[in-house]
């Protein structure tokens, strides 16, 4: 698969995000409820979702915006509140910084691969296999 130098530029924000979200992420205070965490982070979230909007939109109103919207956007919602909430439980688990994110995402992509061949019909090649046995392998060493 060959990829665009442009297409690297989604890689590098989502670095450039997932790196101070999984080190604050790691150090949030044990003792706070998980939720009123949640509700300030969603908050602000959507404080800057909204920022981000009024930015760069293309000049429809917002309620012709919400008309073009499907049930994927209140799922998506729900994906993104389960997902901060493991990860903080992961956390509180006691996992270390590099190795609790390595772990899920070698495992989330192993997965990922599989509902992509099933459902979307991205190919299978040997070197892809491959690189999920490898993936499998590295987990297993940084989790020994």
């Amino acid at each position: 698969m060959k990829l665009a130098r442009s297409s690297l530029a989604p890689i590098a924000l989502m670095i450039g995000a997932k790196l101070p979200y999984s080190v604050v992420q790691k150090v949030l205070p044990q003792d706070v409820d998980p939720f009123s965490s949640l509700v300030l982070t969603y908050s602000v979230c959507a404080l800057f979702a909204l920022s981000l909007w009024i930015l760069t939109r293309k000049g429809r109103p917002f309620s012709q915006e919400l008309a073009h919207l499907n049930w994927g956007v209140p799922v998506l919602g729900a994906c993104l509140v389960m997902m901060d909430l493991a990860t903080m439980a992961m956390f509180r688990a006691g996992w270390d910084l590099s190795v609790g994110m390595l772990v899920l995402f070698v495992l989330l992509g192993i997965v990922l691969a599989g509902v992509g061949a099933l459902f979307y019909g991205e190919k299978v090649s040997p070197k892809r296999i491959g690189g999920l046995i490898l993936s499998c392998a590295g987990v297993i060493l940084v989790t020994l």
